[in-house]
This record gives C-alpha cells, structure tokens and sequence, in this order.
C-alpha cells in the first residue's frame, strides 16, 4: 500500500515560481487546499534565509521554510529558527582564501543578509533585489575585498550559511569544478551556467528536509518534493515522491518518480491536484 503523504516540499526558482518569479493564483489556490488537510507545505531553496520565508509566507501563515540548500529552516509565524548550520571558523576562511587567491569575489548569504564582496556583483544583486522588490538597504550589503578583513566574517554574530560565486568563462568554470567537486569539508551544487554554491560538508536540501521532518515526526516516505536543477538531486532522492518538473534537467528527470507539467504550465498545481483526486495525503 502507499504511503499517506504529510508534508510537501517545493523549490522556488524553475519549480514554484514561473518564468515571471511569480507563484500562480491557481498553484497558492491549490496549495492552501492541500494545506487545509493537514499537510505541511515547505518552500525548499537554495535562496537565503529570509527570502525563503518571504515566499513561504506568499503561500500561508502556516508555512514553513528551508533556506540556502538545507543550511537553515524555520517557520512563517516564529522568529526563531528551528535550526542552521553555518559554516565553521576554519572551512569559511579556507574557502575564502582560496577565492582571493583565485580572484574570486565571492557572495555570503547569511540568514538575514547577503553580503557582496565584488562590485559587479553587487550591481547584478541589486538590480534583482529591486526587479524583486526587496529592501536592499535591509538585506543586501556591499563589502570590498579592499576593506573586509578575514577575521570579520568569523564573528558569532555573522553566520555564513552558503557562499556563491560566478564563472562566466567555460575554461576557468570547469577549473573551478574540478577542484571543488574533490573538496572533501564542502557540499557544491553548479545552479545556472557558471553558479557555483557551497555549503558545509553534508549540508544540502535533504538534510534540510530531514531536520525538519523529524522535528514534525514525519517519516521521508511521507514526503513529496518538486524540483528543476542540481541542487534539488539530493532531495529528489531522499524523500518518498520525487517529482521533477517539465523544465526539469535530465539528470533530475533520471532520478524522480513522477514528472509533471512546467514551472510555466502549473506543473505543481497539475500534480497536487491530482493528488488529492487519489486521496494520495493523510
């Protein structure tokens, strides 16, 4: 017999959110139907902490968050974080040596900031923080590599959950692949040509998602999940249902058990639906 899912988890970009980074009417509409039963809904992504929340609020006051691929979750309705996992003293300043070395300019995300050290950077950030519609005066911070000093982003009170950076030619993005995908102290995942996010050793979606379905006592063959690109492999694979989008990559398409309609064409909605037409939740 199949399991009775409790909770469904969604990635943002590619899967929850369409071509226009809007949540459709019909998929919120859906959504909130299905949370009606019971169901815990997740936003699942690899965006920062506060930003994850911000569209798991879009769905319910009842809605839950894991932001920068599984390095922190909590919930719309508390402050408090239900847990994060920053990244050590020691793996933060080895991998930010290694971009001043590489003449990196890296992006930290923190859970309530992201902090741009390139100019470059900065302005792309900040085209889509007002694209977005975000405070960036709140959210988005420029650093220099010329001012910020190492020690600085060591402080308690300056929690690094996930670094970003970009390689825009092939030749050095496959150099900086080569050298990441043997680091044995980080987790990456290549999002978008040339988007290289790291987090700490063991630390991506799945765990996320482990963390907070053993806080609600739900077990992962209760669990659906909705995602597009490489930094959703893990979760896809984790749970009961892995349910990959049209839009999806071969990759995750490979690995899923169901595929549904694109990001543009109310792929989550289509599946929920149907879902519920099976009596497939609890």
């Amino acid at each position: 017999m199949s399991p009775k899912y409790k909770m469904v988890c969604l990635d943002l970009d590619g899967t929850l959110l369409n071509s226009k980074n809007k949540i459709s009417e019909q998929t919120l509409s859906t959504l909130r139907e299905v949370e009606k039963r019971g169901i815990k809904i997740v936003v699942v992504t690899g965006r920062a902490g506060f930003d994850a929340k911000r569209h798991a609020e879009m769905i319910s006051k009842d809605a839950y968050f894991i932001g920068s691929n599984g390095a922190v979750s909590g919930s719309v309705s508390d402050d408090k974080l239900i847990h994060e996992n920053p990244f050590s003293g020691t793996v933060l300043t080895e991998i930010l040596t290694w971009a001043n070395e590489m003449n990196i300019n890296p992006v930290l995300y923190s859970n309530k900031k992201i902090f741009v050290t390139g100019f470059r950077e900065y302005l792309m950030h900040l085209y889509y923080a007002k694209k977005m519609k975000l405070d960036t005066n709140r959210y988005l911070s420029f650093k220099s590599k010329k001012k910020w000093k190492m020690s600085m982003w060591n402080q308690s009170d300056m929690k690094i959950h996930k670094i970003v950076f970009f390689a825009i030619r092939s030749k050095k993005m496959n150099y900086f692949e080569s050298i990441l995908r043997k680091h044995k102290k980080i987790e990456m995942a290549l999002t978008g040509k040339g988007c290289f996010e790291l987090t700490d050793k063991g630390i991506n979606k799945s765990y996320g998602i482990k963390i907070l379905s053993e806080y609600f006592g739900i077990d992962k063959t209760e669990i659906i999940a909705f995602g597009d690109s490489e930094n959703d492999l893990e979760m896809i694979k984790y749970v009961g249902c892995g349910v990959a989008m049209q839009n999806a990559t071969s990759q995750v398409k490979a690995i899923s058990d169901r595929i549904t309609a694109s990001n543009d064409d109310e792929g989550v909605s289509i599946m929920l639906k149907e879902m519920l037409e099976k009596n497939e939740f609890a």
